[in-house]
C-alpha cells in the first residue's frame, strides 16, 4: 500500500464529511452541497491529499468530531461520546496538533449547549471531561510504542 493512500482516502472522505456537518448545522441541502463542492475543489485540500502527510486525516477527523458534537447537543448518548473519544484519539495519534480542533469542538459544544438550553450544561461539561480523559488515555496508548522505544521526549520534539 503506497504511503500516500491513507491521505488520499481521507481527502476523498472530507467531501461527504463536509456535507454531513453542513447539513447538520445549516439544515439546508443546497448549502450542504455547496460546502461539499467547495471542499472538493479546494486546492489546499487536494495538495494535502497527495502529499502523504496527516493533514487530511486530521481534517477528516475534525469534521467527524464536530458532526458528532452536533448530535450530542440533542441527546448525549454514551455511544456518541465514545465515538468522539475514539475519533479524537485517532486524530491525536495522527497529529498532536489535533488538540486545536478538539478543544474548539468541545468549547463549541459547551457554548452551543448554553445558548440552546437543550440539555443541562453541567451534564455536558461532565461528559466532556470524561470523554477528554478517555481520549487522553487512548492517545497515550497509541503513542506508547514510540515512547517506549525512544522515550517521551521524541513525541514532544516533533
Amino acid at each position: 500500500m503506497p504511503l500516500d493512500l491513507p491521505a488520499l482516502l481521507a481527502g476523498v472522505g472530507i467531501v461527504p464529511a463536509t456535507y454531513l456537518l453542513a447539513r447538520r448545522l445549516l439544515h439546508d441541502k443546497n448549502a450542504a452541497l455547496m460546502s461539499a463542492a467547495v471542499s472538493a475543489a479546494s486546492v489546499t485540500l487536494i495538495d494535502f491529499s497527495v502529499s502523504a502527510r496527516g493533514y487530511t486525516l486530521m481534517v477528516l477527523v475534525s469534521l467527524v468530531v464536530f458532526a458528532l458534537c452536533t448530535k450530542v447537543q440533542q441527546c448525549g448518548s454514551e455511544a456518541t461520546w465514545a465515538a468522539i473519544a475514539l475519533a479524537s484519539a485517532f486524530g491525536f495519534a495522527v497529529m498532536p496538533t489535533m488538540l486545536f480542533p478538539y478543544a474548539t469542538a468541545m468549547a463549541w459544544t459547551v457554548c452551543s449547549t448554553a445558548l440552546s438550553k437543550s440539555r443541562s450544561l453541567g451534564m455536558v461539561i461532565k461528559e466532556i471531561a470524561i470523554t477528554s480523559v478517555c481520549t487522553v488515555v487512548l492517545a497515550v496508548f497509541a503513542y506508547s510504542p514510540a515512547m517506549l522505544r525512544t522515550g517521551p521526549k521524541s513525541i514532544g520534539a516533533n
